[in-house]
Order: C-alpha cells, then sequence, then structure tokens
C-alpha cells in the first residue's frame, strides 16, 4: 500500500512538473487571435454559459448575455491578428485564459482563438 502511494505521488510530482514548464513556456509568448469572432469572459462559468446558448441554437439568449458581458466588462469581443499573452490553461475546460499586453484583465476563450 506505501509503494502505491509513493508512486501515485511520483507520478502527480512528474505531471506538475511537465506542466509547470509548459505553462511557463506559454506565458512567455505572445499568441495572435485567429479570427474576429471570438469571446472571451473574464468568468469561467460565463463564458460557458455563452457557449451553452450558442450550442443550443438560442441566438436570442446569446446576444443578451453577450451584450450584458461587453457592459459590465465581463466579456470582450478579440479582434483578428490582436497579441495575447496566454496565462492559464484548464486541461478540464479545454479553455486558455489570454491577457492582452499591458493590460490585467484575463478572459476565458477557446484554444482555436489563437496561433
Amino acid at each position: 500500500m506505501k509503494m502505491i502511494k509513493k508512486i501515485n505521488i511520483g507520478i502527480i510530482v512528474i505531471m506538475f512538473f511537465i506542466f509547470s514548464v509548459n505553462y511557463s513556456a506559454f506565458a512567455q509568448k505572445l499568441y495572435i487571435i485567429s479570427g474576429s469572432n471570438y469571446v472571451g469572459c473574464t468568468n469561467k462559468k460565463y463564458y460557458e454559459k455563452l457557449v451553452n446558448y450558442a450550442v443550443q441554437n438560442d441566438l436570442v439568449a446569446f446576444k443578451k448575455a453577450l451584450t450584458i458581458g461587453i457592459l459590465t466588462g465581463m466579456c470582450t469581443i478579440f479582434k483578428y491578428g490582436e497579441k495575447v499573452y496566454i496565462t492559464d490553461v484548464s486541461i478540464f475546460s479545454g479553455l486558455i485564459k489570454v491577457r492582452r499586453p499591458g493590460e490585467i484583465i484575463e478572459y476565458w476563450t477557446v484554444p482555436e482563438a489563437v496561433k
């Protein structure tokens, strides 16, 4: 039993190290927004709600939620060619968090938004 715990802890430490190295590589590089219709939100749950409206093809709810998000500063629409840093990667949700150079606000979006 102790051997299994040691192996599990070892695997976790190795995964953490690999992720830390990969994350630092992301954080230092400037990426470019790859299209003109990508949205980002500061709150991951709110972003997921927007995606859910889009998947349900409920365009009215999507537009309302996006408008409220933009007016409150919680969401943004990225412009094609805009430069961003990747500041976080959420493996389980499949999202990334990005930040524009010189700004401190970070937005959750899909990895396809950057290249």
